[in-house]
């Protein structure tokens, strides 16, 4: 649910052609203005979807092997597999177009962005095979070229969404962190989160949507040096 979880649906907004959907790290398919894309094993495919009724294919990318996770950041899509992050250009939407790359040890690999950085968690212990733990931050200035400029170690990162500059990170059982990554140099735990089985999560406004073990989490996040806890949905 929250992998398909977009603005238009939460907000009852009408004009969803006009703004990126807003998902999970985790999504293997994402909004963006008409257009939907969805990630397979080694494939980008591409939708208008401007008539919800008749959605068409409009393209087929071959894009790699192993490609997991894919999220919207204004004109780009950031996709993850399990060797690396790719780049890929929307400024024609029904023709995406490779931008840039970043390649390290095979790994699971959530990713999300903004303006100047990209954000990708590693994680150890699974059938990806990364061998250690740890949260990426890349310079994405020049997008033909993402640089990565710091390796931040946290146990077990999962998911992780973007407000701001607090980058919220699942730990799975560890909980979750706030990281202040205004300086994407220096990277800061601002806060710790316990009390659940953090998988991923979706920044929407004030609040914080987390996916957990056993069910939906919500926080608030109205002042991020104080989240607070709202509710919980179990399944």
């Amino acid at each position: 649910m929250i992998a398909g979880c977009d603005k238009s649906t939460l907000d009852g907004s009408s004009n969803a052609g006009n703004q990126n959907g807003v998902g999970g790290s985790l999504a293997r398919f994402t909004l963006a203005g008409n257009y939907l894309y969805i990630v397979e094993d080694a494939t980008l495919k591409t939708f208008d979807v401007s008539a919800p009724a008749n959605p068409v294919l409009k393209n087929t990318l071959v894009i790699g092997n192993n490609i997991e996770t894919i999220y919207p950041y204004k004109s780009n899509l950031f996709i993850g597999s399990q060797t690396g992050m790719a780049i890929y250009s929307i400024s024609n939407p029904a023709e995406p177009k490779f931008a840039g790359s970043a390649t390290h040890v095979r790994s699971c690999d959530p990713v999300v962005a903004n303006d100047t950085a990209a954000f990708v968690t590693l994680r150890s212990g699974s059938f990806c095979g990364a061998p250690t733990d740890g949260l990426y931050l890349y310079k994405i200035t020049n997008l033909l070229s993402p640089q990565l400029v710091k390796n931040f170690n946290l146990p077990t990162p999962y998911g992780l969404g973007l407000k701001d500059s607090i980058l919220f990170v699942c730990l799975g059982a560890n909980g979750m962190v706030a990281v202040n990554v205004k300086n994407i140099n220096a990277p800061v735990i601002s806060q710790s989160i316990t009390g659940n089985d953090f998988r991923d999560v979706i920044p929407f406004g004030d609040l914080l949507i987390c996916y957990v073990t056993d069910g939906i989490a919500l926080y608030d996040i109205s002042n991020t040096s104080n989240i607070r806890f709202i509710n919980k949905v179990l399944n």
